[in-house]
């Protein structure tokens, strides 16, 4: 709907440091990719914001997580990033789009 869906602060280095320790909550090591129902292991994390709507982008509310690095894919050397939301550490694994 136009509106901005997750933002983490990935630098400076310090401010990131200092956000993430300050929300109480320790970066993930391993998420499930929530795709392919596999663990992946996460390389570097920052601490982010997601929009929560409901149908129509109703009642829209932020809500915190991880924008996450994984490790690079064995097959293809790419490298990879997530959105972790909750603590149940499942991820939404983002894909490259060749244009």
């Amino acid at each position: 709907m136009g509106a901005t869906t997750f933002v983490a602060l990935c630098g400076p280095p310090e401010a990131a440091a200092l956000l993430a320790e300050l929300s109480g909550r320790e970066a993930p090591g391993r998420i499930v990719n929530g795709q392919a129902g596999e663990l992946d292991q996460v390389v570097r994390a920052w601490r982010g914001w997601g929009t929560l709507a409901g149908t129509g982008f109703r009642g829209p509310s932020w809500s915190g997580g991880w924008l996450v690095q994984l490790q690079d894919s064995s097959a293809t050397g790419d490298h990879r990033f997530g959105i972790v939301r909750g603590m149940d550490q499942q991820a939404i694994v983002l894909h490259w789009i060749a244009t």
